[in-house]
Order: C-alpha cells, then sequence, then structure tokens
C-alpha cells in the first residue's frame, strides 16, 4: 500500500559496445569511431579504415540500483542497440561505467553476454537484450537513511483519504506500534477500553502519513519501521468496472451498486427493481426476465435512488446465456444513462 519517502531506487545508464557479433552489428561510421575509441583506451592505436563495425554495435545501457544495495550487490543489465545494429545475439557487452547523470560518480559497472529473450524467431527482439545480474555496484546511496530521523513518511501508492484515516488509526491503536499509548491513557485518566487515537501516526493528506518513531525503539529504528510496514489495513476498495473488449472480460471491485433500470436489448428485457417491504420487513432485491418483465416494463416506478448490486444483474445474464459482448453492451448503456454507480474502465 505504501511506500517510504526517501527510499527509492536509482535509474543509472550508459553508452558501450557489444562485441563478437557475427556481421549483425553496426554500419554506421559512428560505431567505428566507438571502436577506435575504446582501443584507444587501451593503448592500441588503429586507423579508423581498419576498424570493421560489423562485428560492433554501439548501445545503451541501463539498470536499477535498488535503495540501500552496497558495493558488491549484482543488479540486471538492459541493453538496446542505439544504430543500425540487425541482432545482438551473441554479442558481449564490453565494460561499461553507469552513472546517474552524465558528469556524475560511477554507480555500477557492468559487463557479460547479451541474452535475446523470447523462444522462436517471431518473439525475438534482437536490437535488445539483458545481462542477469551483469552490473556490479560499487556505489551505494541512502546508506544514511533513519540515522538521524525521528519520523518517517509513509507514501500511498493509491492515494485515499480513507485509506490514510485507516493507517493512522491501526498504528496508533496497537500496543506495538505505539507502546507509549497506555501510559499516556493513565495520565489521562482513560482505561484500555475507552482509548481515542492519541499516538505517533498521523494522517496529512489523501497520499502522506507521518509517523513519529516512539522513544522506546530509537536504537532498534528498522525493527520498528519494518513493523509499521507488515501491519494489516483493510483498503477502500474504489467502486470500478474494468471491461476488456478484446477479450470480453469484465472485472468488477468494490461494491457496485446499479439503479432501477429496464433494460431491452435485442431480445432481452431485464428490469432492476427492489420490491416493496411487506409489515416492515425489507424484501430482498429483485432481477426480473423474460415475459414478465416485458409486462412490468410499463408498471415500474419513477422513483430513483434505490439501488442492487451489480453482480446480482450479471449472475442473471450469465444465468439467460447472455453473450458477454451483449453484457458488455448493457454495462456501457447503464454508465451512459448514468443507472451504473461507478468509475467505468474500457480498454
Amino acid at each position: 500500500m505504501v511506500t517510504l519517502k526517501g527510499v527509492r531506487p536509482i535509474r543509472v545508464r550508459g553508452t558501450g559496445l557489444v562485441t563478437g557479433l557475427q556481421g549483425t552489428g553496426d554500419e554506421a561510421e559512428s560505431a567505428r569511431k566507438a571502436v577506435q575509441r575504446l582501443l584507444a583506451r587501451q593503448n592500441i592505436n588503429v586507423n579508423q579504415a581498419d576498424v570493421e563495425g560489423e562485428n560492433v554495435a554501439v548501445v545503451a545501457v541501463t539498470a536499477e540500483i535498488p535503495p540501500f544495495a552496497r558495493p558488491g550487490v549484482a543488479t540486471d543489465v538492459r541493453v538496446s542497440s542505439l544504430h543500425d545494429a540487425e541482432s545482438l545475439e551473441n554479442g558481449t557487452l564490453v565494460r561499461t561505467n553507469l552513472r546517474a547523470r552524465t558528469d556524475g560518480p560511477i554507480y555500477a559497472v557492468a559487463s557479460g553476454r547479451v541474452l535475446i529473450g523470447g523462444e522462436g524467431a517471431e518473439n525475438r527482439f534482437g536490437t535488445t537484450g539483458g545481462i542477469p545480474n551483469g552490473a556490479q555496484i560499487v556505489r551505494s546511496h541512502d546508506t544514511q537513511y533513519l540515522t538521524d530521523m525521528d519520523t518517517v513518511e509513509l507514501l500511498l501508492k493509491r492515494p485515499s483519504f480513507s485509506d490514510a484515516a485507516n493507517i493512522a488509526k491501526v498504528i496508533n491503536s496497537s500496543d506495538t506500534l505505539n507502546p507509549d499509548l497506555e501510559a499516556y491513557l493513565s495520565r489521562l485518566g482513560f482505561d484500555a477500553v475507552t482509548r481515542s487515537i492519541p499516538g505517533p501516526a498521523q494522517a496529512l493528506d489523501a497520499g502522506t502519513v507521518i509517523v513519529k518513531i516512539p522513544d522506546s525503539y530509537r536504537q532498534r529504528k528498522v525493527q520498528y519501521v519494518s513493523s509499521v510496514l507488515q501491519t494489516p489495513v483493510d483498503v477502500d476498495v474504489p467502486a470500478r468496472v474494468v471491461i476488456n473488449r478484446a477479450t470480453n472480460t469484465v472485472v468488477i471491485t468494490g461494491q457496485v451498486k446499479v439503479s432501477r433500470a429496464a433494460i431491452a436489448h435485442g431480445d432481452l428485457r431485464v428490469l432492476v427493481e427492489r420490491p416493496e417491504p411487506r409489515e416492515g420487513v425489507p424484501q430482498p432485491p429483485q432481477i426480473v426476465h423474460g415475459p414478465q418483465a416485458e409486462q412490468r416494463l410499463v408498471e415500474m416506478a419513477e422513483s430513483l435512488g434505490q439501488t442492487e448490486n451489480l453482480q446480482v444483474l450479471l449472475n442473471t445474464l450469465n444465468a439467460m446465456q447472455t453473450r458477454p459482448r451483449d453484457v458488455i453492451t448493457i454495462i456501457e448503456n447503464l454508465h451512459k444513462a448514468g443507472a451504473l454507480h461507478a468509475e467505468l474502465v474500457v480498454e
């Protein structure tokens, strides 16, 4: 649900050479110049005219260094052709320095055999490839994280006022995460049953919860942050319907409601309604279909606001063996009519 503010990977990049290609390398003059410069750094002087470029390709090299990674840790590398190479298959990346910015320090050094992904010629992207664990980290970052910090900020991946409030509430009501709570309430004269929500966590907005590290955890900050991140919290699932027309797939999240509606689609007749209460006892929702619904369409009351669960309607349509594309069309038209109370996403 959350990430820690200040804890992020570093994306590094560099430009290198892939050698050992079987005539599938760059034909551009810039590739021959790059080979000449590489050899010059090795104190090998050759004329550019003597350099054959078809077994060499100039490539962009990228990698992502995880937070808190230390020198000596390996990470994966992505390699992509920059010029007119036909394929990088069976090539080997020459030692390449990777930096976060052009004039910045070197964070990693990459090298190794380039592997082309996919099985079969039709699935291969010959001008891109990867090197598993192909970069050795030589410089770390975020080494002082938590050292001088009294608070940590939790950043919600999906901002939600409800989720932010729930996270703060759970942290503040936990004896483990809020060890000072009992003492605090005792000083105020409260017992454990009548707890309010004083504590170290506060929701700043829909996307941020700030947590103060308790005094008893000053020497165990990592343990406290780990406990915070593993705390179970009820998630506020938004009402959303996602439709993929290519695969005729419908996914429903949250409590998606449908207002009273009459549906006429081809030979299909469906009425969404709730019967009137009998002797003060609420009646279960009803989905009426077939001839009975056709007769009652004209009898449908004009009052709106009564809603039923969309899943009930879908179950009825499936029981009627309605085609998936017809179900999707009905859902889209319900949304256009304002009877579908959810966000609709069509892919």
